[in-house]
């Protein structure tokens, strides 16, 4: 895990046994970032500037008159003479270190740290620089790691960057209320996936204005975060997912977005306590994997609660077959009061080459045999038991769903 020093702003990498307290920001991403290599290079252009001025000061008390040095330019004299000349693949800088300081990203890492100094920390994290995205193989750790970072950090900074100093403060509490929902509600913050666990995992949240001036802490705001996310108040107070059904779970991502297809599903691995591979190119299929690698560490079959939409509108879709999983956690909208049965269930879910191995409780549909009504056992929030329509597709035990825009209560 790699660390920003507050004070140099340097990163650090420490191992998983030697990590210290940190704070974690937690934003949305601009166009102007700054990246693992490019905070790299800054440290090291300083490093040679501060040599090359020390060395200047030297000359000049001997009565050398030297120019000023740009590190930018001095980096590159020495990239060349490593390499005896300009050739492909040189790490040479294509920017100066004050274009790199002057990006909105560059003053988001400053301020950062400096909040993060002011409540006492010597360390923060932040995903835009302290990850080197161009290793695959250090970025599929990262993602997998993502939840526990936040989980285990000291304080969460939140900075968003899209809401006015003030907006929530108010005459009265109602009034109070409102203001700070709807100013959740309508931040790009609250929309993303990749911020729905850095909402739920730390166990401390500071907002942020986009002046960096204090909004507030989670404690005032639990009911109006509870409120504009649809995560139930004491998942906010303590983090516990444990009892919450899979379907509630994915409804809180029904309406958030993802820049990559991909991202939809890597960002729900630690709201499910899944580690799995990264394969950028895949698109929906990656939210296909995240359910199979559900289905087994659960038996919790209101992974089936779903109801098809029609991308164009969102609408209940009738399309003809359908398999079990969904295609994405909009598929999950309507799934907030959904509850899981309690009873064991004798047979393991399990997914095989050519569909899920589970066992179900089968209706018949007295107008047409081939179709049956199968509880999936949860519930809704009037206590009635949820049931899917499958279709038998030979004579064998295959079947797949039809009506998926339909989710049918049974009395009990």
């Amino acid at each position: 895990m790699r660390l920003i020093d507050v004070d140099t702003l340097e990163i650090k990498a420490f191992s998983e046994q030697d990590v210290p307290g940190y704070a974690i920001l937690s934003h949305t991403w601009g166009p102007d970032e700054v990246t693992f290599q490019e905070m790299s290079l800054i440290t090291r252009m300083r490093s040679v500037s501060q040599a090359f001025t020390s060395q200047r000061s030297d000359d000049s008390q001997e009565g050398d008159v030297s120019s000023v040095y740009d590190s930018g330019a001095i980096m590159v004299a020495m990239e060349m003479l490593v390499h005896g000349g300009w050739g492909a693949g040189m790490n040479v800088p294509n920017t100066t270190e004050e274009a790199l300081m002057g990006r909105e990203g560059y003053r988001k890492i400053v301020q950062s740290a400096k909040e993060a100094k002011n409540l006492g920390y010597q360390w923060i994290w932040i995903d835009t620089c302290c990850i080197d995205k161009t290793s695959s193989a250090e970025l599929q750790e990262s993602i997998n790691s993502m939840y526990k970072w936040y989980k285990e950090s000291s304080i969460c900074l939140v900075y968003l960057n899209d809401i006015a100093p003030g907006v929530a403060a108010a005459i009265d509490t109602q009034a109070t209320f409102e203001a700070a929902s709807n100013a959740f509600t309508n931040s790009r913050w609250i929309t993303r996936g990749w911020t729905l666990q850095e909402l739920v995992a730390p166990t401390a949240l500071r907002f942020y204005y986009q002046d960096w001036t204090l909004m507030g802490d989670k404690r005032e705001f639990v009911e109006e975060l509870s409120d504009a996310s649809g995560i139930p108040i004491f998942v906010l107070d303590n983090g516990d997912l444990s009892e919450l059904s899979i379907a509630e779970r994915m409804s809180w991502a029904s309406y958030r977005q993802t820049t990559r297809i991909e991202d939809m599903a890597y960002c729900l691995l630690g709201i499910f306590d899944i580690q799995m591979p990264l394969l950028y190119g895949e698109g929906e299929k990656a939210f296909i994997r995240l359910q199979e690698e559900i289905l087994k560490t659960t038996d919790d079959y209101s992974l089936f609660a779903w109801r098809a939409v029609t991308p164009e509108s969102s609408s209940p879709s009738k399309s003809v077959y359908r398999g079990l999983l969904a295609r994405s956690p909009l598929e999950f909208r309507d799934c907030r009061s959904v509850e899981r049965e309690t009873t064991a269930c004798n047979v393991p879910m399990s997914a095989t080459t050519i569909g899920l191995h589970l066992e179900l409780e089968f209706l018949n549909d007295p107008k047409d045999r081939t179709r049956f009504l199968v509880l999936i056992r949860c519930n809704n929030s009037l206590n009635q038991r949820l049931a899917i329509y499958l279709k038998c597709l030979d004579n064998s035990h295959q079947y797949a769903r039809v009506e998926a825009g339909s989710l049918i209560p049974i009395n009990n």
